[in-house]
């Protein structure tokens, strides 16, 4: 029997069948985590997890401060991507400086690389729902408001 009439038999697709998971991009939360596990041994993974996830707000903050000395003007786009729900948040710094930053709602957590701070004109921020997409935009109000014209 071939590949293909057995796939068709199970009613599997043959992309799921030769489907091989990227483990490299988990590689730096499982660091993180094992990091944290070893530095705080009576956590369980929630609290790991919150911590991690606070890790990931302050490089954000850090990271907007760094690229936009004296943000001026915050835009919020909510819009759709597909089935997604998405929020479009455009920083304009006082140097011409602009930051694009893409807030979706895709069921899992993902935050910007190393490399995307560096290089990237647009940062990518997946969230599991709704209520982490609001926690999110509210990080980056914190990070702009004290330098904002109102």
């Amino acid at each position: 029997m071939s590949l293909r009439q057995a796939c068709r038999t199970l009613s599997l697709s043959r992309t799921v069948y030769f489907y091989q998971p990227d483990t490299r991009r988990d590689e730096p939360v499982i660091h993180a985590l094992t990091e944290l596990a070893e530095r705080y041994p009576r956590y369980g993974f929630k609290k790991l997890f919150q911590l991690l996830r606070n890790r990931a707000i302050v490089q954000l903050r850090e990271e907007i401060g760094q690229r936009l000395e004296h943000p001026l003007l915050v835009s919020v786009y909510p819009h759709r991507v597909g089935r997604r729900s998405c929020t479009a948040v455009h920083l304009s710094g006082a140097n011409n400086s602009a930051l694009d930053i893409l807030i979706t709602v895709t069921g899992n957590t993902l935050w910007p690389t190393e490399s995307d701070y560096r290089t990237g004109i647009r940062w990518n921020i997946c969230v599991p729902d709704a209520t982490d997409m609001l926690w999110v935009l509210r990080e980056i109000d914190r990070a702009t408001e004290a330098e904002r014209c109102h």
